[in-house]
């Protein structure tokens, strides 16, 4: 353990307990859980890298989860908003430039999405917008 990873783990215990769980968990079940109830299970053998594999999977598949219930929620709520791509952990689209206010709070209502930890957690929604480009977004 380097320097910098002990001074880390002194000062906040509860990430080297909770990585700890999650490694006995790993090699134990060879299976992870997100927050959604959705589970992945590894055919690899538990060793080596394999474990960081099986964490990062857990906050990878929750920003997917929630970015596709966005999705679904603007598409199915928002009839006058357009998605025209998904790239893992944004959306781009387009809304008349009418009521330019409301169709940005009603994306940003929609795009709204709890994660169920014990302690719920929203995720920022960000907003870039552009009358030209999607280059131009800011």
């Amino acid at each position: 353990m380097t320097r910098i990873q002990k001074w880390y783990f002194e000062k906040f215990p509860e990430i080297k307990q909770w990585q700890e769980r999650l490694t006995k968990k790993a090699e134990r079940t060879a299976t992870m859980e997100n927050a959604f109830g959705y589970r992945r299970r590894w055919f690899d053998r538990v060793e080596g890298n394999i474990i960081n594999e099986m964490v990062a999977w857990i906050p990878q598949s929750t920003v997917a989860i929630i970015i596709n219930h966005a999705y679904t929620n603007i598409d199915a709520n928002l009839p006058d908003v357009d998605i025209l791509l998904q790239v893992h952990d944004s959306l781009t689209g387009q809304f008349p430039l009418e009521d330019r206010e409301k169709h940005i709070a009603d994306i940003t209502r929609e795009s709204t999405i709890v994660v169920p930890y014990p302690d719920p957690l929203i995720v920022p929604v960000g907003l870039k917008l552009s009358t030209d480009s999607w280059g131009r977004c800011k």
